[in-house]
Order: structure tokens, then C-alpha cells, then sequence
């Protein structure tokens, strides 16, 4: 058990709650929020699927090419493979709890672009720490979105 004001380890973006080596690799998970306005890039995960509950205020979803809102309460499957997106179009905080499995890999991009935020070189390191987990950035339709919603990119 992980207690509410325990993380394994803690992210600019995210609270670390279970870590692979606590579930025998089987999964990850993170509680995280998004500031209202604030875009995760569109990508698509090649080795692990995910599974996100809206634990507070409401975020937009795009899954392949479908846009939906998710409010609280809400539960949003990513399969691997499909390019998705994440984003908070309201005034208000968003917190969701996200299960990742298998844990290993995204538990080490998690690491990866927690070291490079520390080193402020995130934006120059993402796309190559991505590709380096299996993890691919769509810019080009960041690009689209954040100019469509008036969004900016997680931590910019």
C-alpha cells in the first residue's frame, strides 16, 4: 500500500506510486495534474498500454483521431500503438491517476525526462528520450493543437 501523501519518487509532472519493482514489472502508476491550458503532445507508446482516471476537474482526450472530454469519474483506455493526447481546456486544475503496464519501460522514460527537466534540457532531450523508450512524439500535430485550444506544452 502506498499511502495518499506517499510517491515512490516524484516528477515535475507526477507523483510516482507504484513502482514495477513493487508489482513484479506487471505495472506503473503515477498520480499527475495538467494546469488548465496545458497540452501532453501527442504520441504513441510502442511497448506498454495505459489506463487514466480523472480524479479531478475534467480533461480532453484525443485517441487516433477522435476528440472527448473525460470528467471526473472518468476512466480512458491507450491502448499501445495509438496516438494520443492530453490536455486540460478548462480554468481548473485537472489530477488523474494512471496505470501503466508493463511497468519497466515507461517507469525509466519517467526517470529519463525527470533528469533532463533537472537539467533544464527537456524540450531539447524529449523527442530523443522518447524514441529511446519506444515513446513517438507527433510535434507537428502539437503544433496543430495548441494553436486549435489555445494551448501551451507540458512544461513550458
Amino acid at each position: 500500500m502506498v499511502g495518499p501523501a506517499d510517491a515512490q519518487f516524484s516528477s515535475p509532472f507526477s507523483d510516482h506510486k507504484l513502482l514495477g519493482a513493487q508489482t513484479g514489472g506487471a505495472v506503473f502508476s503515477q498520480l499527475g495534474s495538467l494546469g488548465p491550458g496545458t497540452l501532453i503532445a501527442p504520441h504513441t507508446h510502442s511497448r506498454e498500454d495505459e489506463v487514466t482516471y480523472v480524479v479531478e476537474g475534467e480533461l480532453t482526450i484525443e485517441l487516433g483521431e477522435e476528440i472527448s472530454n473525460a470528467p471526473a469519474g472518468s476512466v480512458v483506455w491507450r491502448p499501445r500503438g495509438q496516438r494520443h493526447a492530453i490536455w486540460n481546456s478548462t480554468s481548473q486544475l485537472a489530477r488523474f491517476f494512471e496505470v501503466v503496464t508493463p511497468a519497466e519501460n515507461f517507469e525509466a522514460f519517467t526517470r529519463d525526462v525527470t533528469r533532463s527537466v533537472a537539467t533544464g534540457k527537456m524540450r531539447e532531450q524529449l523527442l530523443d528520450i522518447g524514441r529511446a523508450h519506444g515513446i513517438e512524439f507527433d510535434m507537428r500535430h502539437a503544433g496543430e493543437l495548441t494553436g486549435r485550444f489555445s494551448l501551451r506544452p507540458l512544461g513550458s
